[in-house]
């Protein structure tokens, strides 16, 4: 799709804006594949009913808008307006452009990695000429090919950190499976220590009731009142004594 071949136009000024069907095709799939996403394609195929797309792979559902963008048909106009529509502030950036200026434009943005709206505003434009669009098409190919690489290293960094990440996970839990263990076995020791200590207080809690009630009854308080209820009786019995 992305190759040298295909039915070729040539790319050369017309005075007006180039439709999508009037590009040269070989570079049909670039602007499919940079400047429209894959939810973009897959909303067209429901919007035109397109039931030969119907649960096709992402592969054939771009492959199948690469093939009617060629085609001066109601799924290349529909395609170019939402192109026109998307990058409609940066084609009117463009438009007065020379064909001086366009270079300039174009390395400008694909220095600051803005690629889709120019990349449409330069393949439309009516004063680029063929050396501009396919520089501009050999640096979009080559960027996927970049940026295909940057994911596969992302990918193969993001199953690093998703296997550390598990690891940690698993660590975590079994750390959390330690504490709930330990906390168990300590509350299980201070039952048992508070039970021991209870224990060992026991008997001198008893001993120490015995020596109260001893001491209350040794207390001099008692025996002077035993004493007074005796004084009565004593009296009596001496003043009973001194009569005889």
């Amino acid at each position: 799709m992305c190759s040298e071949g295909g039915n070729r136009k040539p790319v050369t000024p017309t005075g007006k804006r180039r439709r999508l069907w009037e590009i040269d095709s070989r570079l049909h799939c670039s602007i499919v594949g940079t400047c429209l996403s894959l939810g973009d394609l897959r909303r067209l195929e429901r919007q035109l009913e397109i039931e030969p797309l119907q649960g096709a792979s992402d592969f054939h559902i771009h492959g199948n808008f690469v093939v009617w963008a060629g085609e001066d048909g109601l799924v290349a106009r529909r395609m170019h307006r939402l192109l026109d529509r998307r990058y409609a502030k940066t084609i009117r950036r463009f438009a007065a452009a020379t064909a001086e200026d366009l270079e300039v434009l174009w390395a400008t943005s694909l220095r600051e990695g803005d690629i889709p709206g120019p990349y449409w505003s330069v393949l439309t434009h009516p004063t680029a000429a063929e050396t501009l669009t396919m520089r501009a098409f050999g640096e979009v190919h080559m960027l996927s090919h970049l940026v295909g690489a940057a994911n596969r290293t992302d990918i193969r960094r993001l199953m690093i950190l998703e296997g550390e990440r598990d690891g940690l996970a698993e660590l975590l839990a079994a750390t959390k499976r330690r504490l709930v263990d330990q906390d168990r076995d300590d509350r299980r020791l201070l039952g048992q220590q508070a039970a021991e200590v209870r224990g060992l207080r026991q008997p001198f809690v008893g001993q120490g009731a015995a020596r109260t009630t001893a001491a209350a009854g040794a207390r001099p308080g008692a025996g002077l009142r035993s004493r007074r209820r005796l004084c009565p009786d004593a009296r009596r019995a001496g003043r009973g004594a001194g009569g005889a």
